[in-house]
């Protein structure tokens, strides 16, 4: 069927069945169509090459395309390609209804515009080349990707889409997220963040996606969960660096959490000025001048742990032997814990 520019209030093709071995079934490339396509009750679509079994790319449908129940299929051949629907540059007034579509090949909407909702309830989608479903630049109102079981693959890189409906147990098993925009997810946020980072997890490390979702999370006002976010996003980051640069990354993890945790670093001070003042105050070390303050094993422990801040005790008192070692361990996780902060300071700075 050749329907390229064609113009028409409505196409309805109810079972039919469309087969062409050497190119699209259906060919409506530009097509104007006034009000509804409708390629439902046992519609079957089986093409072959680039273009798709059906395709669509450019066309502008003012109502709705409805393809519930449809079957289409890519045959292959000797002019390549597989995608099933080939829907690019396509513009849609109302929804897109996938119910129980089937697509053997891809289910291309590259660039598309959809006024209202996608709705791929128990769809099943396949493709040998693994990426079912690639929505690059898609603009839509709603996207309900609630397939029959998880496919493959979904590209979805830089897509807009106003609210992303889904569910874990049906997440495609690779993804492709960087540049998706969003402005809501179903289920909604709170409580799912360690759910959401498995489904950012299917995708090759890219910070937007995190970022993403972690701007999603304070909008909400939930920023233990998008400090979590932004944490995960930098473990993520550490496991392609080098052995120096993946050390650095853990000791800012395990000492102030990257910046996002920053009670950790109050927990360390509290621990080693504990073990200080313990040690310091059960043998005070020997005063360096006969005229000398009195000793304040808690005073002398801050001394020596922060770098900058000068109380007086450190340059009057000498510790040795094994205190020494202790003084010299205090002073080193001092500057330790004075760099990780300033590290975490600057991203937090940073990122606002």
């Amino acid at each position: 069927m050749q329907l390229p520019g064609a113009r028409t209030t409505r196409l309805v093709s109810k079972g039919a069945k469309l087969r062409n071995p050497s190119g699209p079934a259906l060919f409506a490339e530009a097509m104007q169509v006034e009000q509804d396509v409708l390629l439902v009750d046992g519609f079957e679509a089986d093409g072959s090459g680039e273009d798709g079994a059906v395709c669509l790319t450019g066309a502008r449908i003012g109502g709705r395309l409805d393809l519930t129940g449809a079957r289409l299929r890519n045959l292959g051949g000797e002019h390549g390609g597989r995608i099933a629907l080939n829907a690019g540059r396509l513009a849609v007034g109302g929804d897109i209804r996938g119910y129980n579509v089937t697509c053997q090949g891809q289910l291309c909407l590259d660039n598309a515009e959809v006024a209202g909702s996608i709705h791929l309830e128990e769809a099943r989608l396949s493709d040998p080349a693994g990426w079912p479903l690639t929505c690059q630049h898609l603009k839509a109102h709603e996207v309900v990707l609630l397939t029959s079981e998880p496919i493959k693959g979904a590209d979805l890189r830089h897509a807009r889409i106003d609210l992303l409906r889904d569910e874990p147990g049906k997440w495609p098993e690779k993804l492709r997220l960087d540049g998706l925009s969003y402005s809501a997810l179903e289920p909604p946020p709170p409580g799912t963040r360690g759910q959401r980072q498995g489904w950012l997890d299917r995708d090759d490390y890219r910070p937007q996606p995190y970022e993403k979702l972690a701007s999603l999370y304070r909008q909400l006002g939930n920023d233990s969960e998008a400090r979590e976010v932004l944490l995960a996003k930098q473990k993520r980051h550490r496991e392609g660096l080098g052995p120096i640069q993946k050390a650095w990354g853990y000791l800012q993890e395990f000492t102030v959490g990257y910046g996002y945790k920053p009670s950790y670093a109050v927990l360390w001070l509290i621990a080693l000025l504990a073990v200080g003042t313990l040690a310091f105050g059960l043998q005070h070390p020997a005063p360096v001048h006969a005229s000398h303050p009195a000793f304040v094993p808690l005073i002398y422990t801050l001394d020596l742990l922060l770098p900058v801040i000068d109380f007086g005790q450190q340059n009057e008192f000498t510790p040795h032997g094994t205190q020494a070692w202790l003084a010299y361990g205090l002073i080193a996780a001092g500057w330790i814990l004075a760099t990780t902060i300033a590290a975490g300071i600057t991203r937090a700075l940073r990122r606002q």
